[in-house]
């Protein structure tokens, strides 16, 4: 008689245990899909941010090059506005490769690099 009374115990702590991982269990699903709703939601707009900066400098870019092509002033100043114009694409690259990077150490093993060569006045 005392082993049926053992066994009816433990049946009972068997199925308050499984109970209780059960709701753990449903508690860690949403919390779950809480955070992933809040990481697509982050997600969305950190894209969001990147075009609108992206856009930014593509304003930059074209009223730089507008007013270098524009310029009446001597070579020089057509030269300082086009290494402007070269060093806005730069960081423009720049942002949009770490913006393609999964972390901040793929970003500093792969720097983005300026277009080699002559700078020529007549380009941006």
């Amino acid at each position: 008689m005392h082993y049926q009374v053992a066994a009816a115990l433990i049946a009972a702590a068997g199925v308050i245990i499984i109970a209780a991982a059960e709701g753990f269990r449903l508690a860690a699903g949403r919390v779950v899909e809480e955070r992933d709703a809040e990481l697509a939601e982050r997600e969305l707009l950190f894209r969001e941010l990147q075009h609108r900066v992206g856009n930014d400098f593509a304003i930059v870019n074209s009223l730089l090059d507008l007013q270098r092509r524009w310029s009446n002033e001597p070579e020089t100043l057509r030269i300082i506005l086009s290494m402007s114009c070269r060093r806005s694409h730069h960081c423009q690259g720049s942002r949009r490769k770490a913006a393609a990077a999964h972390n901040a150490a793929e970003v500093a093993k792969k720097p983005h690099k300026p277009p080699s060569g002559a700078l020529d006045p007549n380009t941006c």
